[in-house]
């Protein structure tokens, strides 16, 4: 099963993923789509921010982690946190030049 499989409906914002149902032969999709919209800037002024999206995966293979512990998740977990600390660090820097906000370099 390709899980790399996804729509864009307009680069850099909005995007189609699959769902995936659990049933007792496996993982299976199940025809449908979920919708991401990301905020961006002038051009898109509202949806999601990529560190919320982090934030949400962090969380949910956190607890996944929790009951079913395994090396490449911990992995999967340490780049997420890297990723997010990465954004955090260039909103700071945007910040500190009074750009955070704004389409500007």
């Amino acid at each position: 099963m390709d899980t790399s499989a996804f729509t864009i409906e307009k680069i850099g914002s909005s995007y189609q993923l699959p769902k995936y149902r659990l049933t007792s032969r496996g993982l299976e999709p199940t025809g449908e789509q979920a919708r991401i919209e990301f905020v961006r800037g002038a051009a898109k002024t509202e949806g999601i921010l990529i560190e919320t999206l982090l934030h949400v995966l962090i969380s949910d293979l956190q607890h996944k982690q929790s009951e079913v512990p395994a090396e490449e998740g911990q992995r999967t977990l340490d780049h997420l946190r890297c990723a997010l600390d990465a954004l955090q660090a260039r909103t700071y820097r945007r910040s500190m030049r009074g750009v955070l906000g704004t389409q500007r370099a």
